[in-house]
């Protein structure tokens, strides 16, 4: 989200949207571990059109059993075990 912000309204907006991120209780900001880079590696190498950093996330999500994930962002499509939500929803299980 930071990088399309970035990319779409400019530097100022990334930087705002970043500290209210920091700043919001209902959002966990999470840094990966060395077990988390490796199994990012690995849908990295798997997964050709994902970018290093989404094949990241896909690894975060893995290892904390997480199964959806908001984006605008298709390359998440058709990744196994993992359902892109482009809208706030309640997902069924």
């Amino acid at each position: 989200m930071i990088n399309f912000l970035h990319q779409k309204a400019g530097h100022a907006a990334a930087v705002e949207a970043l500290g209210a991120l920091e700043d919001s209780d209902k959002i966990a900001i999470i840094r990966i571990s060395d077990v988390q880079y490796a199994s990012g590696r690995f849908w990295f190498e798997k997964y050709p059109r994902l970018s290093f950093v989404d094949a990241l996330t896909v690894a975060c999500l893995k290892d904390l059993g997480l199964h959806y994930i908001y984006s605008f962002d298709s390359d998440f499509d058709g990744i196994e075990g993992i359902t892109r939500l482009v809208q706030p929803q309640t997902p069924e299980e």
